[in-house]
């Protein structure tokens, strides 16, 4: 891929993660334009490429990627037409939910998946490594519906358990009725955490398996 050639236009939010949302919308428009396939890796060494998110870290600019592509997929705005590697699936950006954003900068992306045809496999081809991407994409899947509902799980804990704390110090004589009940939500928001950890270890080694193969 090419690095950028002009400067591309300020970005629509002033926070780091808009700004990084805006470069990402813009090389999406210029795939959708344009009709070339991406992986989220590719995307990912693209906007590393600016200027203001060269000192990004790389697997947040990956997921934040392949994140969007997915994204996309499911709304029916991207297909997937091949498979790089063991585990990068290949996207055709069809179209962007809202109109994107028009940048200059950003830049053609050269064909990097190869001349030959035989290395696409198409969704229409059934393969292993396309079914292997269909299963990893699915337990990416519910390892991200898993963070969030543990997230909310645990929040929900701890908030119980610190609003029990409030209640005690307004009736410390109601003690032995309220504190079993705020060590057990404490308890049960600490198991949440564990878990919670978990989840997100496995997502960032998922992350990691996919950039290296």
């Amino acid at each position: 891929m090419m690095a950028p050639q002009s400067p591309t236009p300020a970005p629509s939010r002033h926070t780091f993660s808009g700004m990084i949302a805006d470069r990402l919308t813009a090389l999406l428009a210029h795939c959708a334009q344009s009709g070339e396939p991406v992986t989220a890796c590719e995307l990912r060494d693209q906007l590393l490429k600016y200027p203001e998110l060269e000192t990004a870290d790389s697997k947040a600019i990956y997921l934040r990627a392949r994140d969007r592509l997915r994204s996309l997929k499911r709304q029916g705005l991207a297909q997937r037409v091949g498979v790089q590697g063991k585990h990068r699936p290949v996207y055709q950006i069809i179209d962007l939910p809202a109109d994107p954003v028009s940048s200059p900068g950003a830049p053609a992306m050269s064909a990097s998946h190869g001349g030959d045809a035989d290395q696409y496999i198409t969704d229409d081809a059934p393969s292993s490594a396309t079914s292997e991407t269909d299963s990893v994409e699915a337990f990416a899947d519910f390892l991200s519906r898993e963070r969030h509902r543990l997230k909310l799980e645990m929040n929900a804990a701890l908030g119980e358990a610190n609003h029990y704390g409030h209640i005690l110090q307004k009736f410390p004589e109601r003690h032995a009725q309220i504190e079993p009940l705020h060590d057990a939500a404490l308890r049960r928001g600490g198991e949440l955490k564990g878990a919670l950890d978990a989840v997100v270890t496995l997502h960032h080694s998922m992350a990691d398996k996919e950039v290296s193969s």
